[in-house]
């Protein structure tokens, strides 16, 4: 009988989503759970975001419309015009749209190995080529997926800060890659969690959109606005990159709640604020917290702390341990780092909550918070 699939899409792997609370209280029989494994922000959704979709309820019965008063607020937010953004469901939407719209089976695609899993899942799934390039001590090599571009290179992608290593580079060494990748690329910069980094020489991506005209910055409501669950995202390029990724959108691609919810976040000034304070305040006492108890931790621009383990072995037992004390975190063996695991940064009580866990697991096997060789 002839395959249901192609090969290629017989061969793709699955992506993983981290475990959600009731799947885990289903099958540990747990009452109580703290997810701290997809980077989720645990100060919730802008009230006015909240209270904004309530009121759409009543017209969920009609079709959004194209989002314009949504993009017309991001443009004046970001100094660009309306037809300069386009709008998706998340930015792993806008991820898969690039690919689908620039790039072929016959080109070919660049980013960096321990990056977000869904750069390599959507060109796997479109039978694009591509090269992963390797970490260089957890950053990503800049040099490296410049070096890997050729003439029949299409996209090239890069997260900053990156997930899941939480690194990050700035303005000099993006301007650096930036003269030596070749200008027919469409570089895709990859901005989800840019509100979290509080570097003094933090990149303004959408500057470069004037001097580099094939670019593509992606940026989400999902983090720091609290909204995964609506699933928005957005990208802002050049007119002529978005009226050609526009003819290959699906109609209707974010769903009216969402685009209410989000037109609302974005006016939260307040919210907003709180949330990036208060994350990085997490994100300090987390790193110290595992520091103390001896785990090798990466350094983080992000809301997520991820350790160096000694194997894939010792990062799958933490994982599961935490998991039966009713902490969910995230092993990165899908991510390309089988010795890491990811721990989101969570509220004052949630990080409280785990840390006292982590000393629970380690007194019973010390042995787990000791990293590899190679980074001793």
């Amino acid at each position: 009988m002839r395959p249901l699939v192609s090969a290629t899409l017989a061969k793709l792997p699955k992506y993983v989503p981290g475990k959600s609370i009731e799947a885990v209280k289903r099958e540990l029989g747990l009452a109580e759970i703290v997810k701290l494994a997809s980077n989720e922000s645990p100060f919730g959704p802008s009230p006015r975001a909240v209270e904004a979709m309530r009121r759409s309820m009543g017209e969920i019965h009609r079709y959004p419309d194209d989002g314009r008063e949504l993009r017309d607020a991001l443009g004046e937010r970001l100094g660009v015009t309306a037809d300069q953004l386009i709008l998706g469901a998340g930015a792993t939407d806008l991820i898969e749209l690039c690919v689908r719209t620039f790039a072929t089976p016959d080109g070919h695609a660049v980013f960096s190995n321990g990056s977000f899993v869904a750069y390599k899942l959507f060109l796997l799934g479109n039978g694009v080529p591509f090269t992963e390039t390797p970490l260089a001590k957890w950053d990503v090599d800049l040099d490296a997926i410049a070096a890997a571009a050729t003439d029949k290179t299409q996209l090239a992608f890069i997260a900053n800060p990156n997930n899941p290593t939480g690194t990050r580079f700035g303005r000099a060494q993006l301007e650096r890659f930036l003269a030596k990748l070749p200008e027919h690329v469409v570089l895709v910069l990859d901005d989800a969690y840019k509100d979290y980094d509080d570097s003094p020489d933090r990149p303004d991506s959408v500057s470069y959109l004037a001097k580099r005209p094939r670019t593509v910055v992606l940026q989400s409501f999902s983090k720091v606005h609290g909204l995964a669950g609506m699933r928005v995202g957005y990208g802002i390029a050049n007119p002529e990159l978005i009226g050609a990724m526009s003819q290959v959108h699906r109609p209707f691609p974010v769903a009216r709640l969402a685009l209410d919810g989000a037109r609302a976040a974005l006016d939260d000034h307040e919210h907003f604020q709180r949330t990036v304070e208060g994350t990085r305040k997490g994100r300090v006492v987390l790193t110290a917290g595992l520091k103390e108890l001896g785990f090798t931790v990466l350094p983080t621009q992000t809301n997520f702390v991820t350790l160096e383990l000694a194997s894939q072995a010792a990062a799958t037992a933490l994982t599961d341990r935490l998991l039966h004390l009713g902490f969910i975190i995230r092993p990165l063996a899908s991510f390309g780092m089988p010795s890491h695991a990811r721990i989101s940064v969570g509220n004052e009580a949630e990080l409280s909550r785990v840390m006292a866990a982590l000393q629970r697991v380690l007194k019973d096997d010390p042995t787990l918070c000791r990293a590899g060789e190679r980074s001793r």
